[in-house]
């Protein structure tokens, strides 16, 4: 790919490459009349994302240190979901780029999601309805995402007496999907886990949730990025729980107004969720507020200001 964006180069065909990994972009970045023109994105510190395996993740650092490196010493420009994570990849990778970062945060297609709250509908799944409250998670069941805790809390909540039953609804699978069925079931509580669905899908389980939970253990990654998922809840106005995370507080992202934040313990997150179903008047202000945090991450918006990155 890397020679044939050359020949295109060379035809003056090229105007800009955006690069969404330090991995892919090697071969892009070996040729310094396509590094120039070259946007990488750095969206995670990779080897913070493993649990298990010494030997493998010593292995994964040592090459996506290398790839890391590599892009901040040639890339035209670095792009990163915000400056605290920048500021830790240098720290990590002990390299900084000339220039100052690109913030390009996660997008979503607006237009999209007003066409599935539209036609949404109580039908996907026969064993959900208005009998319960449904707290949920989606995404990848993976050891960070703090499952785990979000289970426990609805085990809790389970012996309270709550005004419905309550339900966890999680839409998606993963390395983890097995242990978190396990615990599910140890704990006798009321689950579904859906496998991976469709991107329209996931949005129209999405729109279902009473509350969208993100227990999140703190690492490089987590503490990053503001997750597409949470910017497609509130442009579908549900309330979302998550983790006090500094990607939220560098964006004054505020508790009770916007989110509901949480620490990433079973006590904490019970607490929260309590609160977020018996509380209308704060679900309401939550609502109202989460159509103006979602434009901010339109798509078109994001796309403006990838085109005007070499303008300057």
């Amino acid at each position: 790919m890397s020679i044939t964006s050359l020949i295109l180069n060379m035809l003056k065909k090229i105007d800009l490459i955006y690069i969404r990994s330090s991995f892919l972009s090697v071969g892009f970045l070996t040729f310094q009349s396509l590094a120039r023109k070259t946007i990488v994105k750095i969206p995670a510190i990779i080897e913070d994302e493993i649990a298990d395996g010494v030997i493998i993740k010593s292995l994964i650092k040592k090459i996506t240190s290398f790839t890391d490196r590599l892009v901040l010493a040639r890339a035209g420009k670095v792009a990163v979901n915000g400056r605290p994570f920048y500021y830790e990849l240098v720290r990590r990778r002990s390299f900084k780029h000339k220039n100052d970062p690109l913030e390009i945060p996660p997008g979503v297609n607006l237009n999209l999601i007003k066409s599935v709250k539209d036609r949404i509908s109580e039908k996907i799944s026969p064993n959900l309805s208005k009998k319960h409250y449904i707290a949920g998670f989606l995404g990848l069941i993976t050891w960070w995402q703090g499952i785990d805790i979000l289970v426990k809390s609805i085990a809790k909540l389970k012996k309270m007496n709550l005004e419905k039953s309550i339900k966890l609804l999680l839409v998606g699978d993963g390395p983890e999907r097995r242990r978190i069925e396990d615990l599910c079931k140890e704990l006798e509580i009321d689950y579904e886990i859906t496998g991976f669905v469709e991107h329209e899908k996931a949005l129209e389980y999405l729109s279902m949730f009473d509350v969208l939970v993100l227990p999140r253990y703190k690492i490089s990654t987590t503490e990053s990025i503001i997750p597409i998922k949470v910017i497609e809840a509130w442009a579908l106005g549900v309330p979302v729980i998550v983790t006090r995370h500094k990607s939220f507080l560098s964006r004054n992202i505020r508790d009770y107004e916007d989110v509901i934040y949480c620490e990433p313990d079973p006590s904490s997150v019970t607490k929260a969720i309590l609160t977020t179903l018996t509380n209308e008047e704060l679900k309401r202000k939550i609502r109202a507020n989460g159509l103006r945090l979602a434009e901010q991450f339109d798509y078109n918006k994001i796309a403006e200001r990838l085109l005007k990155a070499f303008d300057n």
